[in-house]
């Protein structure tokens, strides 16, 4: 996805300028650019959403996502996630902590640092591993692909809380990004599961899973 070089460093909090160390001394080569902190005292570290990009919102550490729910020897070879909102066709905050269909609302931002997908510890582990072994898991942005990878590179189990969804799972694997993607407001996104099905088959539950930082408007 291309991306303006200037504007995608000023949203970590810096620039195109070139940042040299000498004798353990940062130097830059323009001026008006501030060196970042240290490590230790430096905010980035753990909160890559600072900067005036988003200024006036909280952020806070967040997971969305989205279920897929599969009835007795009903496998299909795709399914697409993050389409179901919350109250749609008796869609609840356990399937999915999506409000709009692929997008966020505003005034929302979402950092999306890891992806993954977590089965329901119900599964039965057999089924679980066959469905892994051929299914794949899609991010999109747009109509444009983003990322893939076999669904037995991102899974974990596990199931959200009604409060804090993923969040705080410690059993749910997610990989992490090299460079992370920005969900901004408007912004359509998805993520399929596309192999080949199963037949026959038992039920099978899992949810498509995005972490990261969510920048919230404050009222």
């Amino acid at each position: 996805m291309k991306q303006d070089r200037r504007s995608f460093l000023r949203l970590f909090g810096a620039s195109s300028a070139a940042i040299a160390t000498v004798d353990g001394i940062e130097r830059v080569s323009d001026p008006t650019v501030k060196p970042l902190a240290p490590e230790r005292d430096n905010p980035l570290k753990f909160n890559p959403l600072t900067s005036e990009y988003f200024h006036n919102m909280e952020v806070t550490a967040d997971v969305l996502y989205s279920c897929v729910n599969i009835a007795k020897n009903e496998m299909r070879e795709c399914y697409n996630l993050f389409s179901q909102t919350i109250g749609m066709q008796a869609t609840t905050p356990i399937d999915t902590n999506m409000v709009q269909s692929n997008k966020l609302p505003e005034p929302n931002r979402f950092c999306v640092q890891r992806i993954g997908f977590a089965f329901s510890p119900k599964t039965e582990p057999g089924l679980r591993s066959a469905f892994c072994d051929r299914y794949f898991l899609n991010v999109q942005i747009g109509s444009k692909r983003y990322w893939r990878q076999p669904l037995s590179f991102c899974f974990g189990k596990g199931e959200p809380d009604r409060e804090r969804g993923f969040a705080t799972q410690a059993d749910v694997h997610m990989v992490e990004l090299e460079i992370p993607l920005i969900l901004d407001m408007g912004i359509f996104f998805s993520a399929e599961l596309i192999g080949e099905p199963i037949h026959p088959c038992g039920k099978l539950k899992g949810w498509a899973l995005l972490g990261g930082l969510h920048a919230r408007g404050l009222q």
